[in-house]
């Protein structure tokens, strides 16, 4: 095996043929390896000197075959993440169809596309109509001009744009550090939320992320690849000089310009001034020039910050100025980040702090190699930190914007994790926090599910209700999927022996060893109690029958009568269940010559696919009314018109090639939908449905819920005035308002108040079954039935009282869950109010009394006639086990 002056590099690792490659430094410059002293004198503190230390030598470059596939990997993930959705999801009304409506005007009137609409407006739009700068525009109206008015025409030059920022970020990573940190990088970047959620909508920032993506690759090749090729750095130059145009032409100076120049130049001047190296003029040329120009943006760009109002459109700033309801904090920009990134925002943080240790790549900074290792961290820190300081100078008078510099947070994320893959520890600290922030981005999206929208960067976005289950459960698995991942190729760095009969008996004898023996001495003592304790438990409850234990909370007496056998278990299970997990790792990594590193990049991108694939498009299919006009044009007959009602007339253009009847309030769209006895059609927000079928429902006719032919979405939905024989109504509100009395288990009938007669109560489990008792810390539904004598005004709550035994569970909600108002209801309607309950787990056995009513307030609903007590309507008993 070749060496290094005389000095043997390290063995090979073992693994499959197709992965022996040398662990150990791998440079993107084979002609550059430097050599290195013996061991360098480190100075220690107060001038004293330490000892010499030794220093690793650098290794020529070996690098693996399959990396010089690494451009056509980057371009895969790239068109698997950007290109092949963009067809896939419907446009979004109102914020994408705006964007894309804009565009066509521009179309119309600059490229004089054939895109003029019947009533639209089709004037050439001016930069205010547009809040910023017109490149994002003008790309996607060529795309309008070259393949028609699609969703997808408009998409694509943004994905190219986003294509292009990827491998930008990929060439920066390649040239500076080696082709393996460039794909990761590229890899990190497709799979943030942010990124490619904009490189596949017409929202249009992401011309903004590519641009500065570009200029940071530019620059800081032609400032810090040195001697590298000349040619290619002067290509570089170029790219950058394009990146700092485009990001002018999207986001103004402070974004656009700023930004990546003041952190290339801001990179370049500490390593100037802190190094000990020979005078490269091209470099320091680059590197002077683009700092001069990051002062000068910052410089003209804040005083452009300053002097922006609403009233004017500043090019400069590349933003519209309007008044925020709430003033933003410094942290606005990091809140927002930390959802739209997902999962990547739960390990970016940790691996900023690892991007403070020297290098790996060479003994010495001083040389070319160790120059551009440290260059590289410089750009992506200190760029980031701009970004940050740019974003929330604007924030206060523009509000939140989408962060254009993701690309740096990848280049962190993806040199910490080549770093570890070189010479870097293993870090069970970062595996850990990982898993606390992602159980922290979890919490967040089970209780704010709107937190999914924050990789839009939009105000005022509605969450759809329909949808908040599937993606608390969509996060969760993606979570989990990446959190164990990354933990466990994190807990070390070397495979160490698996499946070891001796490494699972340390935890037992550390148990024995403890406190001298104390801690054995207590868990046996501890085991010994629990057993008499269930025995005694168990003679009492099911022998003699007392009624002490029988007056016991379900779930304690479930505790203690197993205490005895579920100690044990906690004490091994876990440890030894983590412990195989482990060692199932060191199998994989063993067998399969993956690096850890690699793993974690994997993680990342079967998370990120999970994301992309699954979770976005789903949530589109809510936000869009694609779906709804796909439907209609399945179902509908020839001649049947389509009306609308909420949503936008401009979405016709891209997915209905007919007429549409445009209705601007309910009453008016109720009158067209229901003035002919043929069948008519109409696309409707959730919001204006309740009030729609509330005057369905009041006609002469039998009473019958509207019918809804598509409700796959709680946003949008297609109903009609007709329901066929053969079809089946998706009316959210069909087991809530009913036509027919329903079976009731309880029956208790009260007047209340000559509005409604309330006819009973039913408590079921959760697969809709009537149940006669229940256990405490259970999840239940009582359900409340009652039937409208008269208009019943006002919004009353309902409150149900569960009292016994010095307990009471109080069960105050909003009536239907608010989703069908009082001033909805008919006369002759029988409504349900179904509510989800679980009893405090201190709720000892048997018979609760049973109140519940309607209140607003401190007034209740007065009762005319049935038994109760304060206007409580007693409804009875229920049995608790």
């Amino acid at each position: 095996m070749p060496t290094v002056e005389g000095i043997r590099p390290p063995p090979l690792d073992e693994g499959p043929l197709w992965t022996k490659v040398p662990r150990r430094l791998t440079m993107s410059h084979p002609t550059q390896a430097s050599s290195v002293s013996e061991e360098m004198a480190v100075p220690a503190p107060h001038g004293e000197e330490e000892a010499a230390r030794p220093v690793s030598p650098v290794a020529p470059v070996v690098e693996a075959r399959w990396l010089r596939l690494a451009p056509l990997i980057v371009l895969g993930v790239g068109v698997l993440f950007f290109l092949a959705p963009i067809g896939k999801s419907g446009i979004w009304d109102p914020f994408e169809l705006n964007v894309a409506d804009l565009s066509r005007r521009i179309a119309i009137n600059v490229f004089k596309a054939q895109l003029t609409l019947e009533g639209a407006d089709n004037t050439m739009p001016k930069l205010g109509d547009l809040g910023r700068g017109e490149l994002p525009f003008d790309s996607i109206a060529i795309g309008f001009r070259l393949f028609g008015l699609r969703e997808w025409s408009g998409r694509l030059p943004l994905a190219l744009f986003g294509l292009s920022g990827v491998a930008s970020l990929y060439w920066l990573l390649s040239r500076l550090v080696d082709k393996r940190a460039g794909l990761y990088a590229a890899v990190v970047l497709s799979t943030m939320p942010l990124y490619y959620m904009h490189a596949r909508t017409m929202l249009g920032d992401i011309v903004t992320m590519a641009s500065i993506s570009m200029a940071f690759a530019g620059l800081g090749i032609a400032t810090f690849d040195r001697p590298g090729h000349p040619v290619w750095r002067k290509v570089a130059w170029a790219v950058g000089l394009l990146g700092i145009v485009t990001g002018f032409m999207s986001r103004g100076l402070l974004v656009g310009v700023a930004i990546p120049t003041l952190g290339v130049g801001l990179a370049w001047a500490v390593i100037i001034g802190s190094s000990q190296r020979k005078i490269e003029v091209f470099g320091e040329i680059t590197g002077a020039i683009t700092l001069a120009l990051g002062v000068a943006a910052t410089w003209f760009g804040l005083g452009a910050l300053s002097r922006a109002t609403a009233s004017e459109y500043s090019v400069w700033l590349g933003a519209q100025v309007a008044s925020q309801s709430k003033f933003p904090t410094f942290d606005l920009v990091v809140h927002y980040l930390g959802h739209s990134l997902l999962p990547w925002s739960a390990f970016v943080p940790f691996a900023v702090g690892r991007l403070f240790r020297t290098p790996p790549a060479t003994a010495h900074l001083d040389t070319d190699a160790g120059i551009r290792a440290t260059a590289l961290r410089l750009i992506a820190i200190v760029g980031s930190a701009v970004g940050f300081g740019v974003y929330s100078a604007m924030a206060p008078k523009v509000g939140y914007l989408a962060y254009g510099a993701p690309c740096l947070l990848a280049a962190i994320a993806a040199v910490s994790i080549r770093d570890f893959e070189l010479d870097a520890d293993a870090s069970r600290a970062l595996g850990a926090g990982v898993a606390i922030l992602m159980a922290l981005f979890l919490r967040d999206y089970v209780m704010f599910p709107e937190k999914g929208l924050s990789a839009f960067a939009v105000n005022a976005a509605t969450f759809p209700d329909s949808f908040k289950d599937r993606a608390s459960s969509l996060i969760l698995k993606m979570s989990a999927l990446f959190v164990v991942v990354v933990f466990f190729a994190w807990l070390e760095k070397k495979n160490r022996p698996w499946f070891d009969r001796e490494d699972y008996l340390t935890w037992p004898r550390a148990l024995l060893r403890a406190w001298n023996g104390g801690l054995a001495y207590a868990l046996a003592a501890l085991e010994v109690l629990l057993i008499v304790v269930a025995i005694a438990l168990f003679v009492g409850h099911s022998l003699l029958h007392s009624k002490a234990i029988g007056q016991m909370g379900a779930l304690s007496r479930t505790v203690l009568m197993n205490g005895y056998w579920a100690l044990p278990l906690l004490l091994f299970l876990p440890v030894w269940a983590i412990m195989t997990v482990r060692d199932l790792f060191r199998l994989f990594f063993h067998y399969t010559g993956i690096s850890r590193g690699m793993a974690t990049v994997g993680a990342g991108l079967l998370a990120g696919g999970v994301l992309s694939f699954v979770y976005y498009p789903a949530l589109a299919a809510q936000l869009s009314p694609k779906e709804v006009f796909e439907s209609y044009q399945r179902l509908h007959a020839p001649g049947e018109q389509l009306g609308l009602l909420g949503v936008g007339g401009k979405s016709v253009s891209y997915y209905s090639g007919g007429d549409v009847k445009l209705h601007s309030d309910v009453q008016a769209a109720f009158n067209w939908l229901t003035s002919t006895p043929d069948r008519r059609w109409l696309a409707v927000r959730n919001e204006d449905l309740g009030r729609l079928n509330s005057l369905y429902r009041a006609r002469p006719q039998a009473k019958q819920n509207l019918p809804v032919l598509d409700g796959r979405s709680s946003q949008i939905m297609l109903v009609s005035n007709v329901l066929l024989p053969n079809e089946r109504t998706e009316n959210p509100y069909e087991t809530i308002v009913l036509d027919h009395e329903p079976p009731i288990g309880n029956r208790v009938e009260a007047n209340l108040q000559d509005q409604l007669l309330s006819l009973g109560w039913d408590v079921t489990d959760g697969s809709g079954n009537r149940v006669e008792s229940v256990v405490p810390a259970r999840k239940y539904h009582f359900r409340l039935y009652y039937k409208v004598l008269a208009a019943t005004p006002g919004e009353w709550e309902t409150f149900i009282h569960i009292d016994g035994f010095h307990r009471r569970f109080n069960g105050d909600h909003k009536t239907l869950g608010g989703k069908y108002p009082f001033n909805l209801w008919q006369i002759g309607d029988y409504i349900v109010d179904d509510y989800e309950f679980s009893l405090e787990p201190n709720f000892t056995s048997g018979s609760y009394n049973v109140f519940y009513g309607l209140f607003v307030g401190e007034t209740r609903l007065k009762v005319k006639a049935g038994k109760h007590d304060d206007n409580r309507i007693e409804a009875g008993f229920l049995r608790v086990q």
